[in-house]
């Protein structure tokens, strides 16, 4: 008689855990320098002139990096380099003042931000624009807003995702490696909104291996070497960690209405596991897997109506596990936002209640 098999058995096993949103990218549009009014000023000379000579001195004392781009909607680029290292786009004046939201485009990374740098960038373009900016930042336009959801103790290979409630899904940039999902975007080129899943860890690690090889080439300390080593170790030992992600690209709104604008977009990320299948037959699991990563969960989905496994796949690959629990992520990234410092308090309420 044979052995019998040894009985694995879990002890106290890791819950995922979804954890609060974080500010992946923010572009904001400041209304200043634009409309009729601004027309007017420019009647006796170029109103953009007095900005554009403060913005020179302060790239020739190496506070930005100044250039021109013939194809930019904006007169002039700056890279700001803050205190804490970020650097931030900064673009001014409006070629055409009367179809543009406003003379000031802001494009940056909130995360690489340090204590003290939002307030360090507004005083670079307070000092370019006047003080007038402070007033004109009160009715700021979100134009672009990423907020991330981190899931730690996931891997991306075991779950199933589809994203629900649109008319149309396109799931494409599928990038495979030793047979592992790594990245899954929801949504077409031209949609407002993006919706994004993936594997943190493998970013992470492969950020870390890049600053790493940058610093390689450069004249750097060997403290920052030895830094940067301890950075690559630091990523590759973070608890597998699934990244969902929203990317509002085109929204063109006040501040004050982001919260409105929610939309469920966290929820209608349709989360599963793959060990739901671990009852099916090992030849239908995985063709089922494999047309999963084909053409997207739903048409995998769809693509076994009118067989008898139909109702069973469909059962399994769209139960909820008890960890996903998306709701008010939404809310809770325009909180973080408030909390960040990089707006006043007062550009979260509607123009009445300030």
């Amino acid at each position: 008689m044979s052995p019998a098999r040894p009985v694995m058995v879990l002890v106290n096993p890791v819950v995922p855990v979804v954890r609060p949103p974080t500010i992946d990218w923010l572009t904001l549009i400041v209304p200043w320098g634009i409309g009729r009014e601004y027309l007017r000023d420019a009647e006796d000379g170029d109103a953009f002139e007095p900005v554009q000579e403060r913005l020179e001195a302060m790239a020739e004392e190496g506070r930005c990096k100044m250039w021109r781009d013939a194809s930019s909607r904006y007169r002039v680029q700056t890279r700001v380099t803050l205190t804490g290292g970020a650097k931030v786009l900064v673009q001014f004046g409006a070629k055409d003042p009367l179809t543009l939201k406003g003379a000031i485009r802001i494009d940056f990374n909130p995360n690489k931000l340090l204590e003290g740098d939002a307030q360090d960038l507004h005083k670079f373009i307070r000092r370019a624009v006047g003080k007038s900016y402070d007033t004109h930042l009160l009715d700021a336009i979100v134009n672009r807003l990423d907020l991330a959801s981190d899931v730690e103790h996931v891997v991306l290979g075991d779950l199933f995702i589809d994203y629900k409630g649109a008319h149309e899904v396109t799931m494409f940039a599928k990038r495979l490696k030793k047979n592992k999902i790594e990245t899954m975007n929801f949504g077409s080129v031209s949609s407002d909104y993006i919706t994004s899943v993936y594997g943190k860890n493998e970013e992470e690690v492969h950020r870390a291996i890049q600053r790493l090889a940058e610093a390689k080439t450069k004249a750097v300390s060997d403290k920052l070497k030895a830094n940067l080593v301890r950075q690559v170790k630091v990523a590759r030992d973070l608890p597998p960690t699934v990244r969902f992600e929203v990317r509002g690209k085109k929204m063109g709104v006040p501040v004050f209405k982001l919260k409105k604008l929610n939309f469920k977009r966290f929820e209608r990320f349709q989360v599963s596991e793959l060990q739901n299948l671990e009852g099916l037959d090992e030849f239908t699991r995985i063709n089922f897997l494999a047309l999963v990563r084909d053409m997207g969960l739903r048409a995998a989905i769809a693509h076994y109506k009118g067989r008898p496994e139909h109702a069973t796949l469909k059962e399994a690959a769209l139960q909820t596990p008890d960890w996903w629990q998306p709701e008010g992520l939404w809310g809770s990234g325009i909180k973080a936002l408030k909390r960040s410092g990089i707006l006043p308090a007062d550009a979260f309420k509607a123009p009445s209640k300030r």
